[in-house]
């Protein structure tokens, strides 16, 4: 196989590129996304201040089991989380900070 050939399916499925504004003490909902053909999701922040990245997992959308939230403070930070739930809904909460810069991912299985 040629370096820049890849396997059909293996290719990163992107979920969050942006740059957003939110009010002190607000929150951003990114959505909802069926995750049930990724094994981790992953991907990066930079911002100036600190929010609360919330991930959620399930077995359908809006039934979660599985909650977790982390604090991310200012400068980059990196996020990779095994994912368990066939769907997968992820926001930030408790926003304190001026134009978050995100960039998330769904990792495919190998």
């Amino acid at each position: 196989m040629a370096a820049d050939q890849i396997l059909i399916g293996h290719a990163r499925t992107v979920l969050v590129d942006s740059v957003f504004n939110a009010a002190s003490g607000g929150t951003i909902d990114f959505g909802t996304f069926q995750a049930d053909k990724w094994s981790r999701v992953a991907g990066m922040f930079s911002v100036v201040g600190s929010f609360t990245f919330r991930h959620q997992m399930g077995p359908s959308s809006g039934t979660y089991i599985v909650s977790s939230a982390a604090t991310v403070n200012s400068g980059p930070s990196i996020f990779d989380q095994v994912q368990y739930g066939r769907f997968v809904n992820l926001g930030f909460t408790a926003v304190v900070s001026s134009q978050p810069r995100v960039f998330l991912y769904g990792e495919p299985m190998r």
